[in-house]
């Protein structure tokens, strides 16, 4: 089997050498791809971390009172070890298909089928598809050192891999954003910042000045485009990467999105030419060997991980044509008599996405847009009147809190909080979140007293007004509803009479 797998490898790559020959022939440091695995596993810690905690509100029916069904805590272990394997570089490539095999069981098929997948899951899972073919642990890592720093330079087409992956995300996030009259106004970012439901920090001192609140709207819009264009000269990619980072790092300080930010800066880590490491590493001390930044060398390494790779980029192009008519761009600027055949385009693209999503990550990326707020005019919080304090859900004054970060802030924030969201579905849900934070606090659900709490958002996605996040913070709370345990340890929900801040069917549960 292995030989067949090799031919076909060799087959492929013979096949495009007259088009990309240049490509997996030319051979580049591997410190770039080290960094990469690094930082990735490091993400991949945060996640496995916080969602083993959160595995029972996660994935019960109800927490710790109906189990689910499957038990998750061998996954766990498995995916701890080899995400801590991935990061320290040990079997990586064993590990890498462990790490694999987990992610795509809790995150490409678990998360769907429960409904608590978030937009960081199609990132962590093509980095994870990825990871199987890329020689990242060819430096810095446990093997490198058993094989006394030795080491050979990789090709460069696993950084066009990993430009690649980059590309996906922004082309795609840029087909709807573009035609966003909020992002054309320059409130890409101003807007959900503004928000109490969306952020843990007040950044109302950037907020309340219109240049830099518009600026940063702008150059949302502006480097994830220029990014598209840009990074395939080479000379760019050091300015793109820094923008990059720093783009992300400040996405992490506004969101509740740390996973998310740290895979994409190990992504931007992973395509910054390797000259940049070896200034730094002499900077610090950190003996480098050769670290020469290009050369080309025809025939060194195996196969089949460079064919993986070309296969891999090659899909992943045509699976993002495919996708990308899912976008509202194509309805905007093509005549109406086009309506007919992109309706068809919009269920075939619907449907490809649903066969590979699980398995790669392949997926649309519209975040963060004017119909996720729009109506979302009021915040939902739970307080624990026993213990007199607010269910780390949200702060007092309405930022997120522990409760309420990455899967979990999906969860709260756009599957239970929206007034839109069905009555049965919201019910269900504050259920479990009483439920996992009863038991958290050794409380039996007898003796549960939450109420419901909610207050109007003023929500501003057209034009930019000053002190507005200021102004949501400090709107007061209402009490709106409760949950209460009966002597049988059954949790209720019922909510108040006449309550004009949500659109409910009020009925006690």
């Amino acid at each position: 089997m292995q030989n067949i797998v090799s031919a076909y490898s060799r087959q492929l790559l013979k096949a495009a050498e007259p088009y990309l020959g240049w490509m997996y022939r030319r051979k580049v440091s591997p410190y770039p791809l080290a960094v990469f695995r690094i930082l990735f596993g490091i993400g991949l810690l945060f996640e496995v971390t916080q969602t083993y905690y959160f595995r029972h509100l996660l994935f019960d029916p109800m927490p710790y009172v109906e189990m689910s069904r499957i038990p998750s805590y061998p996954l766990f272990v498995f995916w701890a070890i080899a995400a801590l394997g991935i990061t320290v570089g040990y079997k990586t490539r064993y590990l890498a298909l462990v790490n694999y095999v987990v992610v795509v069981t809790i995150i490409g098929a678990g998360a769907i089928s429960t409904d608590y997948e978030w937009h960081a899951d199609s990132l962590i899972i093509t980095c994870s598809l990825i990871l199987l073919f890329l020689p990242s642990s060819r430096v810095l890592s446990i093997s490198n050192i058993r094989s006394n720093g030795n080491y050979k330079k990789v090709s460069i087409i696993y950084t066009y891999t990993l430009i690649l992956v980059i590309f996906a995300i922004y082309f795609d996030s840029i087909l709807y954003k573009w035609v966003s009259p909020m992002y054309l106004n320059g409130l890409g970012f101003w807007a959900p910042s503004s928000l109490p439901y969306n952020v843990w920090l007040d950044l109302s001192p950037l907020l309340d000045v219109r240049s830099i609140a518009v600026l940063g709207g702008y150059f949302t819009l502006a480097f994830e485009t220029l990014f598209c264009v840009l990074v395939w000269f080479r000379k760019f990619r050091p300015s793109l990467v820094v923008l990059g980072i720093l783009f992300h790092i400040l996405i992490s300080l506004s969101f509740p999105l740390v996973v998310f930010s740290i895979v994409m800066i190990s992504l931007f880590m992973g395509i910054l030419p390797a000259n940049y490491y070896t200034y730094i590493f002499r900077k610090i001390y950190i003996q480098v060997w050769s670290v020469e930044d290009e050369s080309i060398n025809r025939g060194a390494g195996s196969h089949l991980p460079r064919a993986s790779a070309l296969f891999f980029c090659g899909a992943m192009v045509v699976s993002v044509a495919i996708i990308s008519f899912r976008s509202p761009i194509y309805r905007s600027y093509l005549p109406k008599q086009a309506e007919p055949l992109l309706a068809k385009a919009y269920n075939i693209a619907g449907q490809f996405k649903g066969y590979v999503y699980p398995w790669t990550g392949f997926s649309n990326h519209a975040v963060f847009l004017e119909h996720h707020f729009e109506n979302y005019t009021t915040q939902l919080t739970l307080y624990d009147k026993r213990k007199k304090e607010y269910v780390p859900i949200t702060n007092r004054d309405g930022t997120v809190s522990s409760y309420n970060t990455a899967r979990q802030w999906a969860l709260w924030t756009f599957r239970t909080a929206p007034p839109s969201v069905d009555r049965k579905k919201r019910v269900r849900n504050i259920k479990k979140y009483v439920s996992f934070w009863m038991y958290k606090n050794d409380t039996a659900l007898r003796k549960a007293s939450i109420s419901i709490r909610a207050r109007p958002v003023d929500v501003s996605l057209r034009s930019w007004r000053k002190n507005l996040l200021e102004e949501n913070l400090e709107e007061p709370w209402k009490t709106v509803g409760r949950v209460y345990g009966d002597s049988n340890g059954e949790l209720h929900v019922s909510w108040k009479p006449r309550s004009k801040l949500l659109p409910l069917d009020r009925s006690s549960q």
